[in-house]
C-alpha cells in the first residue's frame, strides 16, 4: 500500500545538501585565500612590490658601524611595507649635529630627512625629548645596548694597573699617581677634547658620578681641579684612535679613555692589541637607541618601515648584529673581544646633562678655540689647526717624520683647470672638457699635446645667482669598475651626476676627479664651479660636465687624502655667507695615499673649516669597502655629514646632496 502525506502537511527539502553546500563554499574560499596570501608572500620574497621606498637612517657619529650592520641585515630580511620593497640608507652626523638638526624639524638640511634616529648618546636623546617632544613620542625609555667606557693600555701595563677606581682615578694616574707600568714609570691618561671625543667625557663624567646620579655642569665646576690634575703636558692627541695608535705601537706607558665596543673593533686584526681595564664605580659609556622618528616628512609607508625597523632591532637578528659589534643587549651573551671581558659588571651612569661636554673641555683646560661640535665618533675630529686668516687656509700639517705633507694649495681665487695624463691611451680624455676644444690623441710619451680650438660663436644665457655651489670631487680609482646590479660602478656615478645637473635648479655645480692617474698630484679640476647656464671656454658649463662625466673611466688608485684639502681650498674662494659652498666627496673604498696619515689630513680640512665658516664637506660613502668611520671623521671636521649607501642607491643620493 502507498505512503501517503497527511493533509496540511507540505513535502519537506533533505538538509543534507543545504549542508555539503555550505562546507564547499567554505572550501573554496579558503583556498582562493590562501592561494592569494601565498602568492603574496611569494611576491614579497622575490620583490615583486607595487613600488620601492628607502628608510633613511641617520646615526650619530659612535653609533654608525652598528647603524651600518643593523641597516645591511635588515635589508638582506627583503622587508615590504605596504606593498612596497623597502631599503634602507645610513646618513652619519656628529650627535649634538643631529640633535640639533631634528629639533629644528630638518629645517636646511641636505641629507634625507629620516625616519629612525639611531644614537649611542642618551644626553642628547633628552635633549630632543625636551624641545621636540613630537619627534620622539612613544619612543622606548630603555636602550637597545650599551658599551661602557674603559682604559685601554698595553698588557703589562693593564696587569700591573690593578684595583682603580672612577672616583679615585686622578690620584692613581698621572705624573705623581701610585699606578707604575713595569719600569717604574707613571701611566697618564692620554686625552682628546671631549667635544670631539665622546670617551673622554664620559671617562670625566664617571670621575664625577660617584653618587651614580647624572653629572651636571656644577658637578663638572666643582670637580675642575681634580679634573686639570689629569691632563698631563704632552699627553693630548687629536683624536682617540690617533691616542690609541701611539699607545699599541710605541713603548711608553698610558691609558686611553675609550668606549669597550671601539677598543674591542680597534684590536680586530691588530698585531698590538690593547687590554681593557674596568675602574671601579659607576661608569658612563654609550647607550644605543632606535627612536622611530613621529615627524610631518615621513610618509605612511616611512612610518610602516620605520617600525618594522627597530622591531627587527630587538629581535634575535638585530641582537646577534649588536653582539657582534661587541655591545651589550640586556638578556644576551656579548660577543668575546680580543682585549675586553664584556661579561666584567658594570653600573651605567645615566646620561649627563646638556652642556657637560663643554664644561669638561674647560676644566681640563683644552683651548677655547676649539669647534663646539664638529664630530663626537670613536676616534673623534683633532683639535682645530689655528689659523690667523680670513680667507681659505692653507695648512702644512706633519705628524712626524716620514709623514705625509697636506698643503692645499693657494692659488688665485679662480683656479686654473689641470691638464693631466689620460688613463687610457685607447679614449683620450678632456680634463677640462668644452663644446668648442678638439683634444689631440696622446703622444707616445704619454703627454698630452696642446689642445686645439676652433672659433665659433656660441650664444649662452646669462646666468643666474647661484643659491650655493656645490664642487664634486669623485673618485675614479679602479675599484669603480666593479660590476654591481648589471652595471659598472662607475656608470652608476656617471648616472648619478647626470641626474644632479637635471636638478641642481639654481645651484653652481663643479667636478674634479681623483686617483693615481688623475694628474701628478692625485687630482683634477675637470670644470670649475659656477651656474650651469655660464660660460665655460667657449662654451657653457652645463656641457662640459656632461662630456666631462661621460669620459670618467676607472683606473689607478686612491688618492682622496690628498685632494679634499685641495678642493676646499678653491671651494673657499667663493664661499661667503650669502654664496655658501659645500664639497661632496664621493668614494667606495680606503685611502691609499702614500706617506699620509689621516690625522694631517683631518687637521689640514678642520683648518679650511675653521677659517671659511661658509664651506662644509659632506662625503657620501659606497658599497661595503667604504671605510664610514675614517670617512666620517673627514666629513666631521669639515663641519658636514657623512651618508653610506649601496651602489644603486648612489645617483637618489647624490641628487639629495647638491640641494640647497
Amino acid at each position: 500500500m502507498g505512503r501517503h502525506i497527511a493533509e496540511g502537511r507540505k513535502r519537506g527539502i533533505a538538509g543534507w545538501p543545504i549542508l555539503v553546500l555550505s562546507v564547499i563554499v567554505v572550501l573554496v574560499a579558503g583556498t582562493i585565500a590562501y592561494f592569494a596570501l601565498l602568492r603574496n608572500h611569494d611576491a614579497a620574497d622575490t620583490g615583486e612590490c607595487t613600488g620601492s621606498a628607502t628608510l633613511p637612517l641617520l646615526a650619530s657619529s659612535g653609533a654608525s658601524p652598528a647603524a651600518r650592520a643593523l641597516s645591511d641585515a635588515f635589508n638582506a630580511t627583503l622587508p615590504v611595507a605596504r606593498s612596497t620593497c623597502l631599503t634602507t640608507s645610513v646618513t652619519s652626523l656628529p650627535g649634538p649635529t643631529a640633535a640639533a638638526a631634528l629639533i629644528d624639524h630638518w629645517q636646511g638640511r641636505s641629507e634625507p630627512a629620516p625616519g629612525v634616529w639611531l644614537t649611542d648618546d642618551g644626553s642628547t636623546l633628552l635633549d630632543v625629548d625636551a624641545q621636540a617632544s613630537d619627534l620622539t613620542a612613544g619612543r622606548d625609555a630603555d636602550p637597545l645596548a650599551t658599551s661602557p667606557v674603559v682604559l685601554a693600555m698595553r698588557d703589562a701595563d693593564a696587569a700591573r694597573a690593578t684595583g682603580l677606581s672612577w672616583q679615585k682615578l686622578p690620584s692613581e694616574l698621572g705624573s705623581g699617581g701610585s699606578a707604575r707600568s713595569a719600569d717604574g714609570k707613571p701611566i697618564p691618561l692620554r686625552l682628546s677634547d671631549p667635544r670631539t671625543n665622546r670617551a673622554t667625557g664620559y671617562a670625566a663624567e664617571s670621575m664625577l658620578g660617584s653618587d651614580g646620579a647624572a653629572v651636571t655642569v656644577a658637578k663638572v665646576e666643582r670637580g675642575a681641579a681634580e679634573l686639570r690634575s689629569l691632563r698631563t703636558a704632552g699627553t693630548d692627541q687629536p683624536t682617540t684612535g690617533d691616542a690609541l695608535d701611539q699607545l699599541a705601537g710605541g713603548n711608553s706607558p698610558g691609558a686611553v679613555p675609550v668606549t669597550e665596543a671601539d677598543l674591542a673593533a680597534f684590536n680586530t686584526g691588530n698585531d698590538s692589541a690593547l687590554a681593557a681595564v674596568y675602574p671601579s664605580g659607576p661608569t658612563a659609556g654609550d647607550q644605543l637607541f632606535a627612536v622611530a622618528l613621529s615627524a610631518d616628512w615621513v610618509t605612511p609607508t616611512v612610518r610602516d618601515a620605520a617600525s618594522q625597523f627597530t622591531a627587527f632591532t630587538r629581535s634575535p637578528q638585530g641582537t646577534a648584529v649588536l653582539t657582534a659589534a661587541h655591545f651589550r643587549v640586556p638578556g644576551a651573551k656579548s660577543s668575546a673581544g680580543s682585549g675586553v671581558r664584556s661579561s666584567t659588571p658594570v653600573t651605567p651612569l645615566p646620561p649627563a646633562d646638556a652642556g657637560v661636554s663643554a664644561a669638561v673641555a674647560a676644566a681640563l683646560g683644552f683651548p677655547g678655540s676649539m669647534p663646539t661640535v664638529p664630530g663626537d665618533g670613536a676616534t673623534g675630529s683633532p683639535p682645530a689647526v689655528s689659523s690667523s686668516t680670513t680667507g681659505a687656509a692653507t695648512p702644512s700639517v706633519s705628524t712626524g717624520a716620514g709623514a705625509g705633507i697636506i698643503a692645499p694649495p693657494t692659488g688665485s681665487a679662480t683656479a686654473t683647470p689641470r691638464t693631466t695624463t689620460p688613463k687610457s691611451t685607447s679614449t683620450p680624455r678632456s680634463t677640462v672638457a668644452t663644446t668648442t676644444t678638439a683634444v689631440k690623441p696622446t703622444t707616445s710619451s704619454g703627454s698630452r699635446p696642446p689642445a686645439t680650438t676652433r672659433t665659433s660663436s656660441v650664444h649662452t644665457t646669462p646666468p643666474a645667482t647661484p643659491s650655493a655651489n656645490v664642487t664634486l670631487l669623485v673618485d675614479t680609482a679602479a675599484s669603480w669598475a666593479a660590476v654591481i646590479d648589471g652595471k659598472t660602478r662607475i656608470q652608476w656615478l656617471q648616472q648619478g651626476l647626470t641626474d644632479v645637473l637635471g636638478n641642481a635648479g639654481n645651484v653652481g655645480i663643479g667636478l674634479w676627479e681623483t686617483s693615481s692617474t688623475a694628474g701628478d698630484a692625485g687630482y683634477a679640476q675637470l670644470v670649475t664651479t659656477g651656474p650651469l647656464t655660464g660660460a665655460v671656454d667657449g662654451g657653457i658649463r652645463k656641457s662640459a660636465l656632461q662630456q666631462a662625466i661621460g669620459q670618467l673611466t676607472a683606473d689607478g688608485a686612491k688618492r682622496y687624502y690628498a685632494a679634499t684639502p685641495a678642493v676646499m681650498t678653491e671651494a673657499a674662494t667663493t664661499a661667503t655667507a650669502t654664496l655658501p659652498g659645500r664639497v661632496v666627496l664621493v668614494t667606495d673604498g680606503a685611502d691609499q695615499t702614500p706617506n699620509t696619515p689621516r690625522a694631517s689630513v683631518i687637521a689640514a680640512i678642520s683648518a679650511i673649516a675653521d677659517a671659511n665658516p661658509s664651506l662644509r664637506l659632506d662625503v657620501i660613502g659606497v658599497g661595503d669597502a667604504a671605510p664610514g668611520d675614517a670617512l666620517g671623521e673627514l666629513a666631521a671636521a669639515g663641519n658636514g655629514s657623512y651618508q653610506h649607501v649601496n651602489t644603486a642607491d648612489l645617483p637618489a643620493a647624490l641628487v639629495a646632496a647638491v640641494q640647497p
